[in-house]
């Protein structure tokens, strides 16, 4: 019971002989109001009252009830009419095998959420939530004509955002529609490449491309990670590269000698900026360097990817020896609902030296 007024419900009012005082139908509040009842002088009259037609979706009440009606004073009555209900009912099933959960096509799936709006008012009636055999129930609701749309998908599954339009057209009436979800795929990419060789005592850059979230559902936790070879290489400039949707993020550094700090926040995913993260820009203590470098996003829509790369130019110190592999490594990854996607990208870099000249030494001649 609501307690609202209902609109349109008929009466008859008829004296105590069963004469006929007239019809009447209640306004939008649920009332019906009536004066002048007290005719020919007489202090008080007892009516009956009698509903002879119940507002569409209600029971009808045909108790006849009857009033006493005094001079100078209000009588009220009040009918509850009880609405006739139905049932909405949703079996969630997947759309095709899931890679993540490994359920095949067609598995009944727990943890759908929904919401039940009246279509002509716009009011949430109802929620529910779909069970063990991927059934989700309503409560008993007044027959009349719905929309059912999912609010939050089963787990490791995309949100349908289908709206269903059901009628509940008879009492009892139980009316069962099948809704189903795309599997949710989760992947990430990064791409690193630099030099095929450098040379000692010389600078060398190294590209970040194809970062994305090639997942079809948004990614939280979305980062890119670079660990500098520090065995070979010093971190000089960084660039940032940009991305085709508007996040915002940041990037911490972590040296040699003290965990992950700030470098910068609150930086915009569709621009771009350079910083100097070379130990003296960074005022490190003597003998720190920046060993790694973390780019922090939070949540990132599907389809989230690089559109410019970034950079990062390091220096090989003078003392290297020639031949040595310069090894690095950079990975990026996310998480949907708890389950974590790595990738990785390697690039190793030989170092070349060129031999030390030394002048011959001629032979002698003379006497």
């Amino acid at each position: 019971m609501t307690g609202e007024g209902i609109y349109g419900v008929r009466f008859l009012i008829k004296d105590e002989h069963n004469n006929l005082i007239g019809e009447y139908s209640t306004d939008q509040d649920g009332y019906i109001e009536l004066d002048d009842l007290l005719t020919d002088g007489k202090s008080e009259i007892k009516i009956k009252v009698e509903e002879i037609a119940a507002a569409e979706g209600y029971v009808l009440d045909d108790t006849v009830r009857t009033l006493r009606i005094r001079r100078g004073e209000t009588t009220e009555l009040v009918v509850e009419n009880t609405p006739i209900l139905g049932q909405i009912q949703v079996v969630k099933k997947s759309a095709q095998d899931n890679p993540v959960t490994n359920q095949p096509k067609g598995s009944l799936l727990e943890g759908a959420v929904f919401e039940i709006t009246n279509a002509d008012t716009g009011r949430v009636v109802d929620t529910m939530t779909s069970d063990s055999r991927g059934i989700a129930a309503s409560n008993p609701i007044p027959l009349g004509r719905y929309y059912v749309q999912e609010i939050q998908a089963p787990r490791f599954y995309q949100l349908n955002s289908e709206k269903v339009e059901v009628k509940l057209k008879v009492e009892g009436d139980v009316v069962q529609i099948e809704m189903y979800n795309d599997a949710a795929n989760i992947n990430t990419s990064i791409e690193k490449t630099g030099n095929y060789t450098v040379d000692a005592g010389s600078n060398m850059r190294y590209d970040f491309t194809n970062i994305a979230n090639n997942s079809n559902v948004p990614l939280d936790n979305f980062f890119w990670h670079d660990r500098i070879p520090t065995d070979a290489v010093r971190a000089g400039t960084l660039t940032t590269g940009t991305y085709n949707a508007r996040v915002w993020y940041k990037i911490t550094y972590k040296t040699n000698v003290n965990d992950y700090r700030t470098l910068a926040d609150n930086l915009l995913s569709t621009n771009r900026y350079s910083f100097k993260i070379d130990s003296g820009s960074l005022k490190l203590a003597s003998g720190e360097y920046v060993t790694d470098i973390r780019f922090e996003f939070g949540t990132v829509p599907a389809g989230f990817k690089m559109t410019e790369k970034a950079t990062l130019l390091v220096y090989v110190p003078a003392y290297m020896s020639g031949g040595y592999n310069i090894i690095n490594r950079a990975d990026a990854g996310g998480s949907y609902q708890g389950e974590w996607d790595n990738s990785t990208s390697t690039w190793v870099t030989k170092i070349y030296r060129a031999p030390t000249y030394t002048k011959p030494t001629l032979p002698q001649t003379g006497f």
